[in-house]
């Protein structure tokens, strides 16, 4: 069987999400294609050397100062533009490479009117206060393109909350999509702090998160510093297991990983960026975990002190299932 694989390039939660869909697909011996473009492309090739990979073109979406969701609509025809044109890549792709079925992670072009399309998704229905009716309704009506949509989320917890909550699509909620393996591993009297999302604000964070820890003598160590080689999946999943407390932003991402994990987490929310604001909350609101602007990052030894809610037991993507999910786009697609 053959699959073709897009993915968005947006920080690198994307790209690792999607990877556990492509290590499934090579478990069941599908042939593999990858499509991706930037930094997320760049980490699919180093994990999967031996696969064909493809440059497509890119959304360009940058962190701004600005609500991200503001951004989005002052460049609403750039990134519509970027959208039709990876739609025609696919068009012409297909013609010269036949293919069984097309997996798009956040790629609204990636499908094709004559194979199987299936959207990675987990944002349904965007938090998007500013231009939200038109918006949204542009952005239900490009996921109905597709065959089907699959929410990387467990349907009775539902980390996304509202995020994933569609009654005009057809959905599968598939379990969580994390490439971390739990592991028992001895604690330190350490704080791990994750960096995520594009690179600019990562640079950014990492400057203000070292400087406030070491005004507070705590000790910590600091994983995806922009730059840097990337940690591998079991050194990452070692790494956060034996770490006292875990400090990250709320991207989706980044919360499944922590919630697969039973990570003890400290996350704050990008500001502007409304998915991560509205995610935190439901964080702190489920009593998940700790939940802190980062205006408080100057008092975190002593916020630390507090209590810390727990992670609740969720359904995990299972490999075995991809064959019947495959199946089941199919009869959704029409003839």
């Amino acid at each position: 069987m053959r699959i073709l694989i897009g993915v968005l390039n947006w920080g690198l939660g994307h790209a690792t999400r999607s990877s556990v869909l492509i290590d499934a697909c090579l478990q069941h011996g599908y042939q593999v294609t990858i499509a991706s473009d930037g930094a997320a492309l760049q980490f699919l090739q180093k994990c999967y050397p031996d696969l064909p990979s493809f440059s497509i073109p890119s959304y360009g979406v940058k962190y701004s100062k600005k609500r991200l969701s503001r951004s989005l609509a002052l460049h609403t025809p750039r990134f519509l533009k970027a959208i039709e044109q990876e739609k025609n890549w696919l068009e012409e792709w297909v013609k010269e490479t036949p293919v069984d079925y097309i997996i798009s992670d956040a790629r609204f072009g990636f499908y094709h009117e004559n194979v199987p399309s299936v959207l990675v998704n987990h944002q349904l229905h965007p938090k998007w206060p500013f231009l939200a009716a038109f918006t949204q309704k542009k952005f239900v009506k490009m996921q109905q393109r597709f065959s089907e949509v699959w929410v990387c989320d467990d349907e009775q917890v539902k980390l996304s909350g509202a995020l994933s909550e569609s009654h005009q699509l057809k959905t599968k909620f598939i379990g969580i999509l994390s490439r971390l393996e739990k592991k028992e591993t001895p604690k330190k009297d350490e704080l791990l702090v994750l960096l995520s999302g594009p690179e600019e604000e990562r640079h950014r964070f990492h400057k203000k998160v070292t400087s406030e820890l070491n005004d507070q003598n705590m000790a910590f160590k600091v994983i995806g510093i922009p730059n840097q080689e990337e940690i591998n999946p079991s050194e990452l999943a070692k790494e956060t297991a034996s770490a006292k407390w875990v400090l990250a932003k709320a991207g989706y991402s980044t919360i499944m990983d922590l919630c697969k994990l039973n990570a003890p987490s400290i996350l704050m929310a990008t500001s502007g960026q409304s998915e991560q604001e509205y995610l935190a909350k439901r964080v702190a609101e489920n009593n998940w975990g700790l939940v802190i602007p980062e205006s408080n990052l100057s008092k975190l030894s002593i916020i630390l002190k507090s209590g810390f809610g727990n992670w609740p037991e969720i359904a995990h993507f299972a490999p075995q299932n991809l064959p019947n999910l495959l199946l089941n786009v199919r009869r959704n697609t029409p003839q």
